[in-house]
């Protein structure tokens, strides 16, 4: 976002930068402002990470499909006191991909595609309400197992093995 660069890693946190410490002309050093504690060490990780407006940060694990929700807004707190910024909550929940695009979050799981308002996840703790809308069929294909998962306003794009669908 327009104030943090938040990276992860094959370690068990995930390291934040300040977007000012980010500089194209030294693009080998950036200062690490902090860190959110996360769970697992691994080098072969698929983290997805969105913002979920200026406060929040939603971290998925695409092999575990749980996913957890930072507050940054105490971010300065965690590293004024020099510990790691712990997740607001953590949430198992067989979730596959999200995208979220200004307050509209897409979310796939396991046989089909919800659409859901960024403010209506916030308002109820961070767990998925009631659809707006739900896809189960694609192309007149049932929605099964997605790798990625794309919508821009206008167009839905899913990945699977073999196939990516417009």
């Amino acid at each position: 976002n327009d104030e943090f660069v938040i990276v992860s890693d094959a370690r068990s946190r995930i390291s934040v930068y300040r977007q000012e410490s980010v500089d194209p002309a030294n693009p080998d050093y950036a200062r690490r402002y902090g860190f959110l504690e996360y769970e697992g060490q691994y080098s072969h990780r698929q983290v997805q990470m969105h913002f979920l407006g200026d406060r929040y940060l939603m971290v998925s694990a695409s092999d575990r499909g749980n996913y957890f929700i930072y507050d940054l807004n105490k971010l300065e707190a965690a590293v004024q006191e020099g510990v790691d910024l712990i997740a607001e909550k953590r949430v198992d929940l067989k979730l596959q991909k999200v995208d979220v695009l200004g307050d509209l979050m897409t979310a796939s799981f396991s046989n089909r595609i919800e659409e859901h308002s960024v403010a209506d996840f916030i308002a109820n703790d961070f767990t998925f309400p009631a659809p707006k809308k739900t896809i189960s069929v694609v192309n007149g294909q049932p929605v099964r197992v997605l790798k990625d998962l794309h919508f821009n306003g206008q167009e839905l794009i899913t990945a699977k093995d073999g196939e990516i669908v417009i």
